[in-house]
């Protein structure tokens, strides 16, 4: 299903790419952002060199800076794949009624062509564009974090790699209790 999906991105494969490696680089930039302030705080303040401060503050600014451009372009390149596959995924539906013989017009109504012409596709649409930004984020944070607490210190990374299966487990009971709901 999936496969037969993917052939309605066609030109707009690019943007839907580049989507998922800009959120890798937000979510990189949003990393870095705690080890900064680490640095003002231990190297600047508590020594009182105002030059580190100074340094480490505009390092601070940058990073969030780029941590927002990369934000803004995954956006851009999510909201872009995802029309330009809604766009694709109407030509091809509307082609494909176009080939119904009579029996198949007489077994759908009108109203349910353009239902699965406008709605169907419109859920689709935002399903893909959340997925592809969504579905990249948080197993990246999860790594990059997982890198990160390792990097500061590798006793604090066995908590956090015991806590990691717990709240999976814990989200997976919770989705199996929901889902019903």
């Amino acid at each position: 299903m999936l496969a037969r999906l993917a052939k309605s991105l066609r030109q707009y494969t690019f943007a839907a790419i580049m989507s998922p490696l800009c959120m890798i680089g937000e979510v990189y930039m949003e990393v870095r952002i705690p080890g900064i302030i680490t640095r003002i705080v231990d190297d600047g303040i508590k020594l009182s060199n105002m030059t580190v401060v100074g340094q480490q503050g505009l390092m601070l600014v940058l990073t969030a800076l780029c941590s927002l451009l990369f934000g803004v372009a995954s956006a851009v390149f999510a909201s872009y794949a995802a029309t330009g596959f809604a766009r694709n995924l109407r030509h091809d539906m509307y082609y494909k009624v176009q080939t119904f013989d009579f029996y198949n017009i007489d077994k759908f109504s009108t109203s349910s062509i353009v239902t699965r012409l406008t709605t169907d596709v419109a859920n689709l649409q935002m399903s893909f564009q959340m997925m592809i930004r969504m579905a990249v984020r948080c197993p990246m944070m999860i790594i990059l974090a997982s890198i990160r607490v390792y990097n500061l210190s590798p006793k604090l990374c066995v908590i956090y790699l015991i806590a990691l299966p717990l709240l999976a487990v814990g989200l997976l009971i919770l989705i199996k209790l929901v889902h019903p709901i």
